[in-house]
Order: C-alpha cells, then structure tokens, then sequence
C-alpha cells in the first residue's frame, strides 16, 4: 500500500517470489511422485504379460493391481504409457483404445485387460521377427552393407525404429552389438583355423574389408587382444595387415 520504501518494497517482492518458489517445487514435486506411481503400475502391468494368463484371469488381476490407482486419471495415465511404449504408439488399433479410455465414463480396467492382451499376441509376433533378424545376420554377417535398416528394409518388412527397440528388449543388446559380436566369433575361428591369413582379408570375410584397421580396434575391444597376438597363440610368427 503507498505510501511505502523501496526496502519494503523489496522485502515484499522477496517474500512473493520465495512463495512462488516454494509452490513451485511442490508442484514439481507432486508431478513427479505421480509419474512414479504411473511407471510403476505400468510395469506391474506388463509384467501380467509373461504369466501366461487366460483373457478372465488377466482381468481379475488388473482390477487387483488398479485398487492403488486411486482415481481414473492414474489408470488413463498408465494405459497411454502401454500403448506409447509398449505397442510403439503407431497401431490404429491402439489409439482408438486410448480415444476409448479418454471418452468412456465407465471402468478403464476392461479396457486396459484389452491392452495387455494384445501386448502379449504382439509380442509372440516380434519373437519370430527377433529370430529372422538374428538367423540373417549369422548367415550374412560376411555382407559389409549389412545393418538395422537393411534387415528393416529387406528381411522383416518393418520400421527400424520399432524393430531395433524390439530386439533390444528381447536380446538384452543393440542388433548392432549382436552383429559386431557374431563377426568378431567369426573372425576368431578363422584365425584358429588358418595362420597364413592377413588381418585384412580376416576383416574381409566378416564384413569389415573396407576398414582394416577399424577391424582391429574391434578385434581388441571385443577379445582384449591384437589380432596379431591373438593369432600368435595358435601359429606363432608375424602378421600385418
């Protein structure tokens, strides 16, 4: 109220903003308690994916795990993460189950049952393509052009994006890693098998003749040894590549 000083001017803005901060924090605070309890539920939800339910049993439990819900805005929450995350958010089917959650005023339980359901036949469907993705690249490690997008393109018809993640969860690796891991075996039995063989045409016949060098750096990184060293173990002598 005028008339007043600068200084108690000052000390009221001060106080204001040390409230605004206050309040602040305890927003982002409950923000992200609420986020925990979402992620939380959704891997408790997840999780039912693996224990081999019936379509009547799956259900019982998601209404058993949705009593810590609280309120529908949780469950809404936790089924948007499954269909985001769990089914790559790119299936017309799963956006209209979401436009379904957002607009219904009945339980979300039904439908989050529905979710998991399809989460598990979707599943069934991408260890047959994680099979194809792994089968190729132990018979076409040798093909320097070979990569994620390559197998996406040729082998399983699908997005990179989405089998890359696929494949991370199921084989607990990049594809990327798997490949290097499959070439680099396969550089040592060639290396056991025949001394007489450069480093650059080992680099070669898995897939990595463009960059001899680079070969070596992995060879290294992978066995901890020089492929020279390495080779020496079986058949002594020298090696250049």
């Amino acid at each position: 109220m005028k008339p007043c000083s600068y200084e108690e001017l000052d000390a009221a803005l001060e106080k204001a903003c040390r409230a605004l901060d206050r309040r602040r924090k305890h927003v982002l605070y409950l923000s992200e308690e609420r986020h925990k309890r979402v992620q939380i539920l959704a891997d408790k939800f997840t999780a039912l994916c693996g224990h081999g339910l019936s379509a009547g049993e799956l259900e019982k439990q998601v209404y058993e795990l949705s009593k810590a819900a609280e309120d529908p805005s949780i469950l809404r929450e936790t089924l948007t993460i499954l269909i985001t995350k769990e089914m790559g958010g790119q299936t017309e089917w799963g956006m209209n189950l979401l436009a379904d959650a957002l607009h219904t005023d009945g339980p979300l339980e039904p439908l989050i049952a529905r979710c998991l359901a399809r989460i598990r036949q979707e599943d069934a469907g991408n260890s047959d393509f994680v099979r194809q993705m792994t089968a190729y690249a132990d018979t076409h490690y040798m093909d320097e052009s070979l990569s994620l997008q390559y197998i996406a393109d040729n082998v399983v018809y699908r997005n990179a994006d989405y089998i890359g993640r696929e494949f991370t969860r199921a084989m607990g690796k990049k594809f990327s890693s798997y490949l290097w891991e499959v070439r680099m075996e396969h550089a040592k039995r060639l290396m056991r098998a025949d001394g007489s063989l450069h480093s650059y045409e080992v680099a070669e016949r898995v897939g990595l003749g463009g960059s001899p060098h680079y070969f070596s750096q992995l060879f290294r990184k992978y066995t901890g040894q020089t492929p020279t060293d390495f080779r020496r173990q079986f058949h002594g002598g020298p090696d250049t590549l």
